[in-house]
């Protein structure tokens, strides 16, 4: 996937603590075909779990994908966007969002 100025990459960013409504708003978004940069930097091993397992279930169920990026991120991908080895994450990062 190339991004270029005619596309619109829509990207939102989630730091969640813990289980909780937050989460369900993050499937929302990708549920509107949005990619989630998640970073559960915050969050215990049990609610990083969790937060994973639902989202892993959120996208599976509308034909995303999860890939972990770092220790503690993950990108959330909706099944518009096609990812190809590391080709979206340095795109991302060369539009200003950074892991």
């Amino acid at each position: 996937m190339n991004i270029d100025a005619t596309t619109k990459l829509q990207v939102v960013v989630f730091r969640p603590d813990r289980f909780s409504d937050e989460t369900r708003m993050i499937a929302d978004e990708l549920i509107r075909q949005h990619t989630v940069v998640l970073n559960l930097e915050n969050a215990t091993k049990d609610n990083s779990r969790r937060i994973i397992d639902f989202m892993s279930g959120a996208a599976y169920a509308t034909g995303g994908k999860i890939k972990r990026v770092a220790t503690s991120t993950f990108l959330v991908i909706p099944s518009s966007v096609h990812m190809t080895g590391d080709e979206l994450i340095a795109q991302l990062e060369s539009n200003g969002v950074n892991f």
